[in-house]
């Protein structure tokens, strides 16, 4: 954070020019602001990022900022500069607490009276974002009246994608098990959630494996060719893997 702050020199010696840090700290690709953004923080004009770094403004400051995470922790870097401000917030969790706790403390650190309490305002984003969430037990009944197009057996085999390498689809006590050869974890079963469609229940409870598709592409003759996986995931990115079938 000194270093960051004090554009590049941290102890007197220098590891990056001032115009480095200006540039890093430049809006080089603007982001829009979205509708939920401005609704947590109408005080906010502008979205972008630099080099490495998130930019906004915040009570008209310039707020540099950027997360990262791994398995069991989530972690937050945000600095002011022009008010020489910065903080570090580390977590041992996959809890989501960094926003609110830095916001919280931004408002104390500025003088902000009156401030939104950023701890109730995410819970009860997190509360509207359950309740709309969809009936498990009514979309399993759904799932379950839904049949493979096709023996299961048709789907089994080797995969390859020349981006990632190989998986396999095995028949095991009748039901569909996907692995994926370079990575020993990265697996599990596969459920029929519709034409093609099988939901993957992975066999490892990380919390950053989140729900994913396999949908799997047939040829003109009706064999399977090919196979995708479809998740939501900003760590874990399928989309550009298409796993042709092998054998």
């Amino acid at each position: 954070l000194r270093l960051q702050l004090n554009q590049g020199t941290y102890k007197g010696k220098k590891f990056f020019s001032e115009a480095a840090s200006h540039t890093m700290w430049s809006a080089l690709q603007a982001l829009p602001v979205s509708q939920e953004a401005l609704a947590a923080n109408h005080a906010t004009h502008f979205s972008a990022t630099g080099l490495g770094w998130f930019l906004n403004d915040y009570h008209g400051r310039k707020l540099v900022s950027h997360g990262g995470g791994h398995e069991g922790m989530n972690s937050r870097v945000v600095m002011l500069p022009e008010e020489n401000f910065g903080m570090v917030i580390l977590t041992n969790s996959m809890s989501s607490i960094m926003t609110p706790l830095a916001n919280q403390t931004m408002d104390a650190f500025l003088g902000i009276q009156n401030g939104r309490d950023w701890s109730q305002y995410y819970l009860d984003i997190i509360a509207k974002a359950r309740q709309a969430a969809p009936d498990k037990k009514e979309e399993n009944k759904v799932k379950n009246k839904v049949k493979a197009l096709l023996p299961l057996t048709a789907y089994t085999g080797r995969y390859n994608s020349p981006m990632y390498g190989d998986a396999t689809i095995t028949l095991v006590n009748k039901e569909l098990v996907l692995q994926l050869v370079p990575a020993p974890v990265l697996g599990g079963k596969l459920k029929i959630a519709g034409p093609h469609i099988f939901d993957l229940d992975w066999k490892n409870d990380y919390p950053l494996l989140t729900p994913t598709q396999v949908r799997f592409i047939t040829s003109a003759d009706g064999k399977v060719a090919a196979m995708r996986l479809d998740a939501d995931n900003p760590d874990f990115i399928f989309a550009e893997l298409e796993f042709k079938k092998v054998n």
